[in-house]
């Protein structure tokens, strides 16, 4: 009689199973979790450049228009992309962000822009205009100028009261 002998270890597949199984919970779930990050990440951008602002003295305040930020960070729902970072831009100099994609330029300057720094001026409006804007009619200038909404408004107050003096 040469048939198959016992079966020796008999557990050791399904519990094999039952920790893949597991295992690829385990990273559904992970998956879940980031893209509900993600979404929260993404809502946090938007919100960030909901308002258009413009870079002009705004009314009263005064003061200089450079930015000394002192030990600043930039947390996006928990992914640091500054930590205790001090920034000097002085006003007149042009500066450029270097970086591959992804590493947070934009989100750097969409902070800027929202007075998400404690050192920007709070006198000072920052302009940020999105990488992609819309095709038009509109020229390039028409389109940045059409962000200035303080600007707007003070033009159209400006022909109601010419068409009043009229």
């Amino acid at each position: 009689g040469g048939g198959p002998g016992p079966c020796v270890g008999g557990g050791a597949a399904p519990r094999r199973f039952k920790q893949a199984r597991r295992a690829e919970k385990q990273l559904k779930r992970a998956a879940r979790r980031e893209k509900a990050v993600n979404m929260q990440r993404e809502e946090f951008m938007r919100e960030l450049t909901r308002e258009p602002v413009v870079l002009h003295w705004r009314g009263g305040g005064g003061g200089s228009s450079d930015m000394l930020l002192k030990g600043v960070s930039m947390d996006i729902n928990g992914l640091a992309l500054l930590d205790e970072v001090d920034v000097s831009i002085v006003s007149g100099r042009k500066y450029g962000l270097i970086g591959r994609n992804g590493v947070g330029k934009t989100t750097f300057l969409k902070f800027l822009s929202a007075h998400r720094f404690d050192g920007v001026p709070a006198h000072l409006q920052i302009l940020h205009i999105e990488q992609e804007v819309p095709s038009g009619e509109a020229t390039v200038l028409e389109t940045v100028l059409a962000t200035d909404v303080e600007r707007a408004e003070l033009l159209a107050e400006e022909a109601e009261l010419l068409a009043e003096a009229e």
